[in-house]
């Protein structure tokens, strides 16, 4: 709050101030003289400087210094979060009045030595309240404290000295940075999709992708159409008579109209990951039923006829899906897949709070993930072909997710913070909207317990996410993506 202070009050002090106050605030932790370091900083400037009078500012800068002190009065204010302060804008509430003078000041440094640019760049930096440019908060408080401890011999030694050495701490930080993102490029890669959904992310949405192989390839067209209509008219009754005792059985009714939608596809155009999935939740239903014990339950049976008819869909939608290649190469993975034992519970907590993330979930994944809870609510997780089908989606959305936060933060300028960087997001990323954004910061830094226990068994993917939540955390509070901006 000190060098905030300082900072305003140099504005009154008609700017010769403000570049002595500006630079003692740097070196504050440093055990020299801060007067004699700050010198060099405005020996240039003094002449032309002194003939702005600070008369006229000092109406605003008592305002200014006013807005700090009820800032630091508020709720807002305790003793952990004091140093926000010093983040905002050094006229927080108030018009620069010294804004021509720093411009020219600006000019007149720049054509003394181009390494007068870092102290261009801290000054401006402290006006907008932004990070020091292409810097994080970690190099810059790096960077800062390298600077206020530097020997007293190399102070003495003048203006072109001390800043020839400080544009090369500036550098040595930015390729150790360099280095740093080499490296973890080299050893943290993106684990391959499990098989089954592959989705993309469009108009802020993750969504089945069309790309998905499709389930009807090299199949008996003519066969598959006998069952296919067989099923319709089966399903169609069944859809008829649940939905009068839908009170009774909210679930089933929900997992058989999303089955029965996908059948209205052409075979042609049989998306593999979402019929598969629509078709397991439903002969998991089924088999919830057929092995239903009501003692001690609160759901009620099915009637007799409904059970039939259900089982009777169930193993034509078996039939059928073994029809097709791609459908019978699934099958084989589902019932070859072991997961661990207790992994049920993470699982289902996952896909309920994603279900709840609809602004981010498109109508297809959203649908398909009600049917895989539906289903679990109603029978758990003993169909191993369910258990497949909802893993390998919810491995593939997290995976999705997560190089979607690796792929801002390769891109987003470190230097790019609140409006700006979603200015930089829309321009660059027109899939993406801010509240996207804001969701995924929330489900990833909100959920991390959930994550982690859902992707313990795939060492590959628990790493990714590990890595993808901090990187998440480090765009959050480096470029300032959150409401506090918006």
């Amino acid at each position: 709050a000190a060098a905030r202070s300082a900072a305003a009050h140099a504005g009154a002090a008609a700017f010769v101030a403000a570049a002595d106050a500006a630079v003692a605030a740097a070196f504050v932790a440093a055990d020299a003289d801060p007067a004699a370091r700050a010198s060099f900083a405005a020996s240039y400037a003094v002449d032309a400087v002194r003939a702005s009078g600070a008369t006229r500012t000092s109406d605003t800068t008592s305002a200014a210094l006013s807005n700090d002190v009820a800032w630091l009065q508020s709720s807002q204010a305790d003793k952990k979060n004091v140093q926000k302060l010093l983040a905002l804008p050094l006229w927080q509430g108030e018009k620069n009045p010294l804004l021509l003078e720093w411009d020219s000041f600006k000019i007149a440094l720049k054509s003394f030595d181009h390494n007068w640019q870092f102290w261009i760049d801290w000054y401006q930096a402290k006006l907008d309240g932004s990070l020091h440019p292409g810097l994080t908060q970690s190099q810059q408080d790096d960077l800062y404290y390298k600077i206020a401890t530097l020997p007293n011999e190399l102070w003495e030694e003048g203006a072109e000295v001390v800043n020839q050495r400080i544009a090369e701490l500036l550098e040595e930080i930015k390729e150790e940075a360099q280095s740093a993102s080499n490296d973890v490029v080299e050893t943290i890669r993106a684990p391959d999709e499990l098989d089954g959904a592959h989705l993309e992310l469009s108009d802020g949405k993750f969504e089945l992708a069309k790309s998905s192989s499709p389930l009807s390839k090299d199949f008996d067209k003519e066969t598959q159409e006998i069952l296919r209509n067989r099923i319709q008219s089966r399903i169609n009754m069944l859809s008829e008579q649940v939905s009068r005792v839908s009170n009774q059985h909210p679930r089933l009714d929900i997992v058989i109209k999303e089955y029965q939608s996908q059948l209205e596809n052409d075979l042609d155009e049989l998306n593999s990951a979402e019929f598969w999935g629509h078709s397991v939740s439903l002969m998991a239903q089924a088999k919830a039923y057929l092995t239903q014990n009501t003692s001690g339950t609160m759901s009620p049976a099915l009637e007799p006829n409904l059970c039939a008819l259900l089982e009777e869909v169930s193993q034509l939608n078996g039939g059928f899906i073994l029809g097709f290649p791609r459908g019978k190469e699934l099958s084989a993975k589902a019932n070859e897949a072991q997961l661990p034992e207790g992994f049920d519970q993470p699982s289902s907590e996952l896909i309920k709070l994603l279900i709840d993330q609809r602004e981010i979930i498109g109508d297809k994944l959203g649908h398909l993930l009600t049917s895989f809870s539906e289903a679990v609510d109603a029978g758990g997780w003993k169909f191993a072909r369910l258990e497949y089908s909802a893993v390998s989606t919810i491995h593939n959305l997290l995976l999705s997710i997560g190089k979607t936060v690796i792929k801002l933060d390769k891109k987003i300028p470190k230097s790019a913070t609140g409006v700006a960087a979603f200015t930089f997001i829309a321009q660059k990323f027109p899939e993406i909207n801010p509240t996207t954004i804001q969701i995924i910061w929330d489900l990833l830094l909100g959920h991390p317990s959930h994550i982690a226990q859902f992707t313990a068994p795939f060492p590959e993917l628990h790493k990714w996410m590990e890595y993808v939540i901090k990187r998440a955390e480090v765009l959050k509070t480096d470029n300032e993506i959150n409401n506090e901006e918006k």
